[in-house]
Order: C-alpha cells, then structure tokens, then sequence
C-alpha cells in the first residue's frame, strides 16, 4: 500500500500534475520558504495553545468514553490528533490543527499562514478539510499523548456530523485576516476525489487532459515540469 499525505491528495484540486509528477514519475517537491515559516508558526500555535489554554487531564479510556457520548463536548489540543483510512491501494494520512467534537457533530479547524494577500477558500482546501472529515468518519483516529500514540478507534464518528474551518493568518503579524463559516463535508466529492487520484497513479489518463495549476510559479514541481517540457 502506497502511503500518502491528505495534503498531497488536496494536490488535484490545483493541478492534476502534481500527483503524477511525485508519485508516478518520482520526482521531489522543492518547496519553498513560505512552506517552511508555515510549519514553524503551527508548531508556535500548538505551543500557544498549550500555554493558554487548561486542559482537563483524564484517562484513555475517559476520553474515549467521552468521544462516543452524543451529548459531550470534547477539545483536543492542537496537532495532537492524527486520522488515517484506506481507499483502493493508498493509505491517507493527516495531522489535524485542531480538533473539536460538539454533541452530535466532529469538526476541523485548519490554519493557513499567508503573506500581504488573502487565499481565501481555495478547492484546494475543502478537498483536503473534506478528506480530514472523512478520515474521521471512515478510518482511524489516534491521539499524541506524551511521547506515545494512543489509537482511540475505527470509524468513531461514523455517525457524526462532519464540519470544517479555514483560519488564515499573516505571517508577519500571526493576526487573523480570514475565517470562513462552518461547512458540511461533501464525502461523495471526497470519494470522487480519491478515485481520480487512483486512475492518475494506474495510469489511467490522457496526460493532455490532466487539470493543470493556473500559477506555476510557486509550484514546488516547476523545474519537474520545465525541465521535461511540460509547461
């Protein structure tokens, strides 16, 4: 089973290159200094939250209990939550920024760390917050505690409400310059999703017509791409 990164699936919503470049092809991302102050100011949000925040401390098998109740209230501290699921022959894999779980419903919140200008929503973004949703619906869920990883269960939430947020911050300032509202996970987009992933790696396209990125310039696959004349 070949291994993935939700982000790396979130890839075909931007162009459907990428996924064939890394994974067919084998080429390597080159990512650029954004991706690299990106995962330092997530590391300082999980930090952050730790700091301010007072977490009751119980058990495994508390929290468990807790999660399965419909009427409880659960938040989890940032980056501590990890989902993984199957689907044709992938495994995908995810880190949460933060998780919560409101009665009857589980959701995500995701931050993402931008320059002078605003993403916003990209597809980019519901593909991969989808898929987060559908990994906790449909796979595993784990848990960082201390050093070790504790596996809270398969399809725990699968008869949750699935929801989902973007945050997006300056990276200058860490100052919030977007939130979208709450919105519901479309899993039937999500497994359409997964099935065109799995026709790119079989080889089961026209490379003529692979959606291709409309701003290859911050791609982290350009040189892949130029150097074997594809754009």
């Amino acid at each position: 089973m070949l291994r993935v990164a939700i982000s790396r699936l979130a890839d075909l919503a931007v162009c459907e290159l990428k996924p064939y470049l890394h994974f067919v092809v084998g080429e390597r991302p080159v990512f650029g200094e954004w991706v690299r102050a990106g995962t330092v100011h997530h590391a300082l949000s999980a930090q952050i939250d730790k700091q301010t925040k007072q977490y009751e401390k119980v058990s495994v098998e508390k929290l468990k209990q807790l999660l399965s109740e419909e009427g409880s209230c659960v938040e989890i501290p940032s980056e501590k939550v990890r989902v993984e699921f199957s689907f044709g022959d992938c495994v995908f894999s995810g880190r949460l920024d933060k998780f919560l779980k409101l009665e009857k419903s589980v959701r995500v919140v995701d931050e993402k760390f931008v320059g002078k200008g605003s993403m916003r929503v990209h597809d980019r973004h519901h593909l991969q917050l989808g898929a987060y949703c559908y990994a906790l619906k449909n796979g595993s869920t784990s848990y960082a505690r201390g050093s070790k990883r504790v596996e809270l269960g398969e399809q725990l939430f699968k008869d949750f409400d699935a929801f989902y947020k973007i945050v997006e911050r300056s990276r200058e300032t860490r100052e919030t310059v977007f939130e979208s509202e709450w919105t519901a996970s479309d899993e039937k987009k999500i497994v359409g999703s997964l099935e065109r992933f799995g026709k790119i790696l079989n080889g089961e396209f026209d490379l003529e017509g692979l959606k291709l990125g409309e701003n290859c310039e911050w791609c982290e696959f350009k040189q892949a791409c130029r150097s074997r004349r594809i754009i």
